[in-house]
């Protein structure tokens, strides 16, 4: 066996493709590049949005609805309530103060009213007064008449001479009463009375030397007249 000589296959092809023989390429080198400078990006940030739930209707039992509906109807009739009450007792205050404001005005029309009906009673007194005053003053001449002279014989006691002028119808009656007060009063002078017709019957005047003093209706009339004003002004 050392005659055998290793067989060497050249150009051999299987027929059914089973073996593929490969020729060898050349691998191609690329020139080296020098390495280039990458710009770092920055990460972009995504906002992440969470996606809605879905709502779930609450549900309520036929008890908690009734409750729910009384509470509401509960409430609206106290709001109601409230509500009117304080519009009446905005009314109330509008009217009282309506009502304070009538008073007022009637107490000022009933003050002026009586001052009125005052001063319409005063007249209507003096012009009784001045109808019935002849009347009076002839019934009552002698009292009048001495109530003047008691208030006034004092001060002209101390006279010389006094003289007294009466109307004709009560010198006679007034005689008397000029003599007692002469006594009363120590009067040591004269005295003399007069007759003058154009005198009331209740009218007297005296006159001595240096003056005089006169009684008469009017002045009469004149001293009512000033007891009804002070009357009205004490009222």
């Amino acid at each position: 066996m050392s005659g055998y000589k290793k067989y060497e296959f050249d150009n051999f092809v299987l027929d059914d493709d089973r073996a593929e023989v490969a020729t060898p390429t050349a691998e191609v080198a690329t020139p080296e590049e020098e390495p280039t400078e990458t710009a770092v990006s920055t990460p972009e940030v995504v906002e992440t949005v969470p996606e809605p739930q879905a709502v779930v209707a609450p549900t309520y039992s036929e008890e908690e609805m009734n409750a729910a509906k009384t509470a509401a109807q509960k409430l609206g009739y106290e709001e109601g309530y409230r509500a009117k009450t304080e519009e009446i007792d905005n009314q109330t205050t509008g009217l009282l103060l309506e009502l304070d404001k009538h008073i007022s005005d009637l107490l000022a029309q009933k003050e002026q009213l009586q001052k009125e009906l005052e001063r319409d009673f005063m007249e209507l007194n003096l012009a009784v007064i001045k109808k019935l005053l002849p009347h009076i003053s002839q019934e009552h001449a002698e009292e009048i008449l001495t109530q003047f002279l008691n208030e006034n014989f004092a001060n002209f006691k101390s006279e010389a001479k006094l003289s007294f002028y009466f109307n004709p119808d009560i010198i006679g009656k007034m005689q008397a009463q000029i003599a007692n007060l002469a006594r009363i009063n120590d009067f040591e002078g004269k005295i003399a009375l007069h007759k003058d017709a154009s005198l009331g019957v209740s009218d007297c005047r005296v006159e001595w030397e240096n003056g005089g003093v006169q009684s008469g209706s009017d002045k009469l009339l004149e001293k009512v007249n000033n007891l009804l004003e002070e009357t009205a002004a004490e009222n």
